[in-house]
């Protein structure tokens, strides 16, 4: 976990191979400035990209309108999700998905209210991230910022392989937490076997 996001602005610059040091976000130094320029949409991309346990919530949601056409009901974003995971019946993980549609902060569906969601939230208390998901905002910051300050394509793209080996490697911890599906349970067996 991180201590603070000036921690995460030098793990992006030890990723760059920079010898500067940040001391807080807030430093009247270029580096310190650049990367606090894109840090909040960097956090951002990074929580919407993958269902991080830390950032998940659940919510049973009310429709709040009836669309003009092609679906019974609108339910709208809870306020601080960023993005909402496929919703299901029950909202059970795996569960049987609902026919469902988004535009823009809306979910319009044909199941009758309440729906229930699971949906990724905003966070920013940097001591809840764990120890993968610093290591993706470091390094997905790093693909923004390192042309200026190495300006060399190598290190953008070393980045982007950081990331996505970070992003895997976060799918295969993920993968061990948790209750797995039960086999019985498996559509695949169910139809094989009947």
């Amino acid at each position: 976990m991180a201590e603070s996001i000036a921690a995460i602005f030098n793990m992006t610059l030890d990723m760059l191979d920079e010898s500067k040091v940040v001391s807080s976000p807030d430093d009247d130094t270029a580096a310190a400035r650049l990367l606090n320029r894109n840090y909040t949409q960097t956090r951002d991309e990074v929580l919407s990209a993958f269902p991080w346990r830390f950032a998940m919530s659940r919510s049973s949601i009310a429709s709040t309108t009836t669309p003009s056409f092609g679906w019974d009901y609108a339910y709208a974003f809870p306020t601080e999700a960023l993005r909402v995971i496929p919703p299901t019946i029950d909202g059970e993980w795996e569960g049987v998905p609902i026919p469902h549609e988004i535009e823009g902060r809306v979910i319009l569906a044909d199941k009758a209210p309440p729906l229930k969601i699971r949906w990724i939230k905003r966070v920013e208390d940097v001591t809840l991230f764990t120890p993968l998901f610093t290591r993706a905002v470091a390094a997905k910051l790093a693909t923004y910022v390192s042309h200026r300050f190495v300006g060399k394509q190598s290190y953008t793209e070393r980045m982007i392989r950081i990331y996505d080996a970070t992003i895997e490697e976060a799918r295969r911890v993920d993968s061990l937490q948790g209750t797995p599906q039960r086999a019985e349970q498996d559509d695949w067996l169910r139809s094989r076997y009947g």
